[in-house]
């Protein structure tokens, strides 16, 4: 009997050695008060942001929500999707849906930066034909003194199309 409790004993003390290791580690984090502005419009979160060394968490959720998504968690592909929910034409509702593959775009920005001889000749002297709108995607052509090159504007951003670019001599092949 006396083997089967030190027996019994020793497996406990095994068995809380872990525990307590791992538990041993102590993060310290904070939940914060901030001011949620959106388009200049306050906004209230349901939950109060998570800050951790410096950053400030915010649930995905919560905030998409929001900003007028719908959020979807698929499990078993460990995947958040967002869905607009707030784009309206009239009466209708409206999903949008833009599919660009940026690696066919530069940033106007990068394009400047990484070629700038190109841009000061061909690009520049057109900026009066690049749209600084609000407008979330927008398709456009600039024309060039070696022709016409395909623009977009996406996400408050300017990219020019590459292949366009090299096809037109403006940037090497």
């Amino acid at each position: 009997m006396k083997k089967f409790i030190a027996g019994l004993v020793i497996g406990l003390l095994l068995a809380t050695a872990g525990v307590g290791l791992a538990a041993g580690e102590i993060i310290q984090a904070t939940f914060a008060k901030f001011n949620f502005v959106v388009n200049g419009e306050a906004k209230t979160l349901e939950t109060d942001p998570l800050v951790y060394q410096g950053t400030t968490y915010l649930p995905v959720r919560v905030v998409s929500n929001l900003l007028g998504y719908d959020v979807t968690y698929k499990a078993d592909s460990r995947t958040i999707e967002l869905v607009n929910n707030n784009t309206e034409k009239g009466d209708e509702s409206v999903e949008t849906a833009i599919d660009i593959n940026l690696n066919e775009w530069i940033p106007l920005r990068t394009f400047a930066q990484q070629y700038t001889a190109a841009y000061e000749e061909y690009i520049m002297p057109l900026q009066d034909q690049l749209p600084s709108s609000d407008a979330e995607y927008g398709e456009y052509e600039i024309l060039t003194a070696k022709g016409m090159i395909k623009a977009i504007y996406f996400q408050y951003n300017n990219y020019l199309k590459i292949e366009d670019l090299k096809t037109k001599g403006i940037i090497p092949q």
